[in-house]
């Protein structure tokens, strides 16, 4: 099982040089411990189309409004592999074995 996590951190830009400026910016933070897992399930993971129909990989992004000890407000956040989705029963008697 590839199983990893990722953290971030987002700030709000202090100054926007353009209209084109990102509004927020910030950092991955990779454990060592985890590149493996997370490089494993990079190259293995299933594929699917982006709305410029090229192949990629989704990740789990998770996030939170959080203040920093100096007062700063930021998102601070969790990256882990894609929760596969299950297929819901198609109808309640399936759910349990008689």
């Amino acid at each position: 099982m590839n199983d990893f996590n990722a953290r971030f951190s987002l700030f709000n830009a202090k100054e926007k040089k353009s209209e084109r400026s990102p509004d927020m910016s910030g950092t991955i933070e990779v454990k060592q411990e985890d590149i493996a897992a997370l490089r494993e399930y990079l190259l293995n993971a299933p594929t699917e189309a982006n709305y410029k129909d090229e192949q990629i990989v989704k990740l789990r992004i998770s996030g939170w409004n959080t203040e920093s000890k100096g007062g700063l407000q930021y998102i601070n956040g969790l990256i882990s592999p894609q929760q596969q989705q299950q297929a819901a029963p198609a109808n309640k008697a399936e759910e349990f074995d008689f």
